[in-house]
């Protein structure tokens, strides 16, 4: 297993990359404004991690997310996303992308996951504690993909969405607030 990670200037990278290492995974960051398709034709997943400001402000790399999630699609390579990767492949496939009535910045809430043939046992019927760091939300609304399982916030956004071949959540699963870090990345590379 060999993972690029696409940094969108966000300190938290580090954090998912140090956690990837701790799995033994091969992990690698690569800048997003350096990144190109064939880097990563070596790679057997994409994670597009979190940033700052809306989707519209990476403009430049959503060829590259149409590519990346057709791709996945093919069963070419398994695309995850967190936080504003989450926000990218969700508003690539059609979504709105909203901002939210209350930002939600270093907050910690509790979900209860369902009982899913899409989850791995560990987080099956398990309340986890989540952390958010959002000002923006993907509305729940029909997409271009019909994702096996998605959980939805408070305001019923979308907060993670499984299907075979992608694996995307609102929330930190790197951040000291979330329960279950390597259940959550488990269930991401898998």
């Amino acid at each position: 297993m060999k993972v690029a990670i696409i940094d969108f200037d966000d300190s938290f990278t580090f954090n998912i990359y140090s956690i990837l290492k701790d799995l033994r995974v091969e992990a690698y960051v690569i800048d997003f404004k350096k990144v190109q398709i064939d880097f990563l034709s070596d790679f057997t997943h994409v994670l597009l991690g979190p940033g700052p400001g809306h989707v519209d402000d990476y403009d430049s790399i959503f060829p590259l997310v149409d590519k990346l999630i057709l791709d996945s699609l093919s069963e070419r390579y398994k695309l995850l996303g967190i936080c504003l990767g989450h926000q990218l492949i969700h508003y690539r496939l059609g979504r709105e992308i909203k901002l939210l009535n209350s930002p939600i910045h270093g907050q910690s809430f509790k979900f209860k996951f369902p009982i899913s043939e899409y989850l791995s046992k560990e987080l099956q019927d398990n309340e986890l504690q989540l952390q958010f760091y959002n000002s923006w939300g993907v509305v729940n609304e029909k997409s271009n993909l019909d994702f096996d399982l998605e959980i939805h916030g408070h305001s019923d956004e979308i907060i993670a969405s499984f299907s075979k071949n992608i694996t995307t959540y609102q929330f930190h699963c790197e951040s000291v607030g979330t329960s279950c870090q390597r259940d959550l990345f488990h269930q991401m590379l898998v």
